[in-house]
């Protein structure tokens, strides 16, 4: 549960401002939006891993670009 203190009238926009940091913060919507359909655990491991290689392929291919020693093969450009 999300609580906040100090609720004044005066300060109506910032009590809001709070509540709506600490709801993202908590990630509660976020487990919302996940729980909105149910998802089979296999395929949640997939996406965790094909996710991780996007991320790895996507910092080699800047590493790569710094360092101008290599090419980059061509399927790997677009990401």
């Amino acid at each position: 549960m999300i609580i906040i203190e100090n609720i004044r009238q005066d300060n109506l926009n910032q009590a809001l401002k709070k509540l709506k940091k600490k709801w993202e913060d908590s990630g509660a919507l976020l487990e919302l939006r996940d729980r909105k359909y149910f998802e089979k655990p296999s395929s949640k491991k997939r996406k965790q891993k094909e996710s991780a290689v996007r991320k790895q392929l996507k910092r080699a291919k800047i590493a790569l670009e710094f360092k101008n020693t290599k090419q980059i093969p061509k399927k790997y450009i677009g990401l």
